[in-house]
């Protein structure tokens, strides 16, 4: 149910091949742009098509991830973490932004990616900006995410963001004239979560 324009063919195409082919041409890869434009959408649509697969897929923010890294930490269970984030055949990390400054994270990461990228297994990210627009990595672990590809997410034209209103409801059953789709989409910012939340009370 992705809508693809010229602000995220790129990332659409990237991310299609990415699921198709993993750890074999874009690894990792790197998605990035700004808020509610669509990179969650994709990176959960590439878990899917792998799960439908029958592969182990870990999808988590970058917030989780530390709180599991902390608490295996305090514990000591480290194999256990280990096992499971070094294991499986799909990692997908989310606003991954917030590894800025977490020094001991970082460490984590950066042998997680390591040994999953030795073994050929597909490692996708997304952030709100490019790696070397995130303050506070460390040199190697920046150098890893540029290994592969970076795909931005741009705003969507107006004409994309028509077609997502119609395909919004379309799926949800709603009736709008095109009158008023024409003006939302000329009239509502770029957040598409957003635009979403004013067919739902247009409807309601």
């Amino acid at each position: 149910s992705f809508i693809v324009g010229d602000s995220n063919q790129f990332a659409y195409t990237t991310a299609k091949s990415a699921a198709e082919k993993p750890g074999e041409q874009y690894n990792p890869l790197f998605i990035y742009g700004g808020v509610g434009l669509g990179k969650s959408h994709l990176l959960q649509a590439i878990g899917n098509y792998h799960l439908n697969l029958g592969k182990i897929v870990i999808y988590t923010t970058l917030e989780q991830f530390m709180n599991s890294f902390t608490s295996h930490l305090r514990t000591q269970t480290m194999d256990r973490f280990r096992d499971k984030f070094r294991e499986c055949d799909l990692l997908l990390i989310d606003d991954v932004q917030f590894l800025s400054r977490k020094e001991q994270t970082q460490e984590e990461f950066f042998h997680t990616f390591n040994e999953l990228h030795q073994a050929n297994k597909q490692i996708i990210i997304r952030s709100d900006r490019q790696p070397n627009k995130i303050s506070g990595l460390v040199d190697r672990v920046k150098s890893r995410f540029e290994w592969g590809l970076m795909a931005d997410i741009q705003p969507p034209e107006l004409e994309t963001k028509i077609a997502i209103i119609q395909n919004k409801c379309e799926i949800d059953g709603i009736n709008l004239n095109r009158d008023i789709i024409n003006f939302l989409a000329s009239n509502m910012g770029h957040n598409i979560r957003e635009i979403e939340a004013a067919i739902i009370k247009l409807n309601a």
